[in-house]
């Protein structure tokens, strides 16, 4: 399974705020392997805890240190597209109906470029897996892809082609 760290407390707003404050843009500095597109991918809490390094929004009260977990697997996400606008705009999408929602991209709250990544159908582990991370985009090893599968059957009413899109490369 593919895998991308966010620094805490980056991946809480991800998998743990309410869907209209969450985060659902990503700013990397580079675009994601075209192979990513529309896939799913586990979202890891790295090991720091950074407030600092990008401006949290005024809207969203952020969370303590301690109610965000590091060096685990808190969910699943599809990468539903990118989005730049350096040095011109340009951006790739999963689907048509994918780039409707990249309109408001340069307005929402979450978006600080130079890369937004588009993430979308957000499942948040109701139990994480210890996993350690990597800078970049990665796969998870396989026993920590087995748990994380696991429990996504066992807390969730999980759909058969979720998992089949899951398990692909």
């Amino acid at each position: 399974m593919r895998a991308l760290t966010f620094r805490q407390p980056w991946a809480h707003a991800v998998v743990a705020l309410p869907e209209e404050l969450a985060k659902r843009i990503d700013n990397r500095k580079r675009v994601p392997p075209a192979s990513w597109m529309g896939k799913w991918f586990a979202v890891h809490a790295g090991n720091q805890f950074d407030l600092k390094s990008w401006p949290w929004p005024s809207a969203v009260e952020p969370p303590a240190m301690k109610d965000c977990p590091r060096g685990m697997v808190l969910g699943v996400a599809r990468l539903r597209g990118w989005f730049a606008t350096q040095p011109r705009l340009h951006y790739q999408f999963a689907s048509y109906d994918d780039c409707n929602d990249v309109v408001n991209m340069p307005g929402n709250r979450w978006w600080l470029g130079p890369v937004g990544l588009l993430l979308g159908d957000v499942v948040a582990l109701k139990r994480p897996v210890v996993c350690g991370g990597r800078l970049g985009y990665w796969r998870l090893p396989p026993d920590v892809e087995s748990v994380v599968l696991t429990r996504l059957l066992d807390e969730f009413d999980v759909e058969h082609e979720m998992m089949r899109q899951l398990l692909e490369d």
